[in-house]
């Protein structure tokens, strides 16, 4: 399931839905063009994949929040 162009709507709704997803059999897929704006404990630390765009302005902040445990910065900014 896409969920696209919800960064000014009212999430509730999908969060809830985003949250049980795996008890649900569902894979969602949620495009936002800001990661900081999204819900920190329901999108941001929950996703299974998460892809960048190489345009991404904070990249230190995305590489501690998800990666600084699995490769040094320099291999992960050569992946962005």
């Amino acid at each position: 399931m896409f969920f696209d162009g919800l960064q000014l709507e009212r999430r509730n709704k999908f969060e809830a839905y985003y949250v049980r997803r795996r008890h649900n059999n569902v894979d969602c897929f949620y495009l936002a063009q800001n990661y900081f704006k999204l819900p920190r404990q329901t999108i941001r630390e929950t996703p299974t994949y998460l892809f960048l765009s190489s345009r991404h302005a904070n990249l230190n902040h995305i590489y501690n929040d998800h990666v600084c445990a699995d490769m040094p910065k320099e291999e992960f900014r050569k992946l962005c």
